[in-house]
């Protein structure tokens, strides 16, 4: 079963869907991007025939809520023809809530971002001040839609949501501002990933952030889970060892966009 803070960990920041399975069978994937509305109905995705733990739709660099009406309707499509098992959402979190709406009853787990409560840190790294506002309204419109986490035998998660967030240098205050707030705003309604592997590109502009031109400390993450488990945090999944290693970065080529 998924494990609680303090006691197990995870190395990858989306625990319900194993990246390391050794068949290529193991997950089946449907990527959104911008080709997507030029496709007619009949070559939408269609369900995997092969073993497949969960189906995930994500954006190639943001959340497709532009393609919502396709997404919406490829799902119904989908569904028609047999899937079964749980469609992912993966969102940055910054997502209007009345679209979300659009894909209730279509989505069975939301696997969004919540980077940020401070508005200013909001707009100096994403240019989005609006981002907390934004997304904490998007978080109870999932968890709303959702409910209560539910793991078939395997404890393989097949309803709920995840809420990731990924430690920056430097901003371990407001990492705590968003604990105790999913802590106490939903409590077991939802599990945590807090992540620790930031790192650094070259295409970082190390003059204007010199401060995000490092990992994230060890002490500094420790000091994240020590404190969600201060707050009796018990749904949350956790990383040790040295995640921000190359071998975990993919190459951001933007090959293909």
């Amino acid at each position: 079963m998924p494990c609680a803070a303090g006691k197990c960990s995870t190395r990858y920041s989306c625990p319900t869907i194993p990246r390391n399975q050794k068949t290529s069978s193991a997950t089946a994937m449907c990527w959104i991007s911008s080709n997507f509305t030029r496709r007619s109905p009949s070559s939408y995705p269609t369900p995997p025939r092969k073993r497949a733990n969960h189906h995930p739709f994500t954006g190639a660099s943001s959340p497709p809520a532009h393609f919502l009406p396709q997404v919406r309707e490829a799902l119904i499509l989908a569904k028609e023809q047999g899937l079964t098992i749980p469609v992912v959402y993966n969102s940055s979190g910054y997502e209007k809530a009345e679209m979300l709406r659009y894909l209730e009853g279509l989505v069975d787990i939301y696997l969004p971002d919540l980077k940020y409560l401070e508005a200013d840190l909001a707009g100096k790294y994403s240019h989005a001040k609006d981002y907390p506002e934004v997304a904490m309204k998007a978080l109870e419109e999932m968890v709303r839609q959702v409910g209560m986490p539910e793991f078939d035998e395997r404890g393989m998660m097949k309803k709920g949501v995840i809420v990731r967030h990924l430690l920056l240098p430097g901003c371990l205050a407001d990492g705590k501002r968003v604990v105790k707030y999913l802590h106490e705003t939903y409590e077991n309604r939802i599990y945590m990933s807090l992540m620790s592997q930031y790192t650094p590109l070259e295409s970082l502009d190390a003059v204007k952030y010199p401060e995000l031109n490092r990992k994230v400390p060890e002490y500094a993450y420790e000091k994240l889970v020590d404190y969600a488990i201060s707050l009796g945090t018990m749904q949350a999944f956790i990383q040790e060892g040295d995640t921000a290693k190359e071998s975990f970065i993919p190459p951001f080529t933007l090959e293909g966009v």
